[in-house]
């Protein structure tokens, strides 16, 4: 009866499965903008201190501009590359806060859920994600929001769902595998009232 459930999962998944498409506008970026951006960028490898510095000039500068969100982003991960979780969040949150309609907003929502679940604290990250376009997700992106949602699920029956979703959009056979194993798990928990409301 699991494995005849767990088709029933994954092919309701399939049904629900959005296939992302981008479809916000790029802003204008003057050449200016765009050297000082890469200048810095540059930087992150072989100096992060002066690319922080450098990042940091460059939002006190184009504090609106099109490449913000993304000096925000590279500010977080200079943060998290000297083990500042806080700075990195707090980096983060700007950016969905501040630039809600920018390209890389929804993927930094799973980055923001990646590090909320690792600190402890599933329902902050299931809170960020639930306000997260996964429709304009990557696939990559998708699958870690997936795997996240699943992990921080109340119950059995919403972590099936979100395994079964994960499953769908896997491409990495070894990790269906993994994935197909979580999912056996999880149905020999369920009792008979939520093997109804898993299908």
């Amino acid at each position: 009866m699991g494995r005849a459930l767990a088709a029933g999962v994954v092919a309701l998944a399939l049904l629900t499965a959005c296939a992302g498409v981008r479809g916000s506008a790029r802003a204008t970026v003057s050449e200016e903008e765009r050297r000082a951006y890469h200048a810095n960028r540059s930087l992150m490898a072989s100096d992060p201190a002066a690319a922080e510095r450098g990042f940091e000039e460059f939002l006190q500068i184009w504090p609106r501009g099109a490449l913000a969100p993304q000096a925000q982003s590279r500010l977080a991960d200079i943060a998290l590359g000297r083990g500042d979780t806080e700075q990195a969040l707090e980096r983060l949150y700007t950016v969905v806060r501040r630039y809600p309609n920018a390209t890389i907003t929804d993927g930094t929502r799973v980055r923001i859920a990646e590090i909320e679940l690792e600190r402890g604290d599933p329902e902050a990250a299931t809170k960020v994600l639930g306000k997260a376009r996964i429709s304009r997700l990557s696939n990559e992106d998708k699958r870690s929001a997936y795997r996240v949602l699943a992990s921080a699920a109340p119950d059995f029956v919403a972590k099936l769902r979100w395994l079964a979703r994960l499953r769908v959009i896997e491409p990495d056979e070894d990790a269906v595998v993994f994935i197909d194993a979580e999912i056996d798990e999880v149905i020999a928990e369920l009792d008979e009232p939520n093997v109804d409301r898993a299908v």
